[in-house]
């Protein structure tokens, strides 16, 4: 058990403060994660969502802003982000740097493996009664804020 202590402190201890920020921030996004899942999933609370859906159609949405939040979010559309991730690929390659061909390759393959396979696990359906067009896929976690 000593040993393990040691091992922990000198571990640590070689971290610089940005890198212990991070792990800290990281661990703080996973709990928070686990708080929302536990309210959406478990708890199925939807008043919130309600509210957030009732504001947003009484105060917010008109046609004017439609086409432009349209444009907006396709920069976070799977098909945007494939083609994306596709050239900047390419573009690494040409460069001959392929390390961060690999890192992109992961990050997009990961990030899309992870999203779907959450959507897949927490079945949450999406609003009965959409701003836009209705989608046919689950709506937790949101593609856009899991790719952004």
């Amino acid at each position: 058990m000593k040993s393990s202590i040691t091992f922990t402190r000198k571990y640590f201890s070689k971290l610089t403060p940005a890198v212990l920020l991070l792990i800290a921030i990281f661990t703080g996004s996973l709990f928070i994660f686990g708080i929302i899942i536990h309210e959406v999933l478990i708890e199925k609370e939807e008043v919130f969502d309600i509210h957030v859906f009732n504001f947003f159609s009484a105060h917010i949405i008109n046609s004017s802003l439609t086409g432009v939040m349209k444009t907006v979010t396709n920069f976070a559309s799977a098909s945007f982000l494939q083609i994306s991730y596709g050239l900047l690929i390419i573009v690494y390659l040409a460069y001959r740097d392929y390390k961060r061909t690999v890192e992109i390759a992961i990050i997009g393959s990961g990030g899309f493996l992870v999203n779907y396979f959450l959507k897949v696990n927490f079945h949450r359906p999406r609003p009965p009664h959409p701003l836009i067009d209705p989608l046919m896929n689950f709506s937790f976690p949101s593609g856009h804020a899991t790719s952004g």
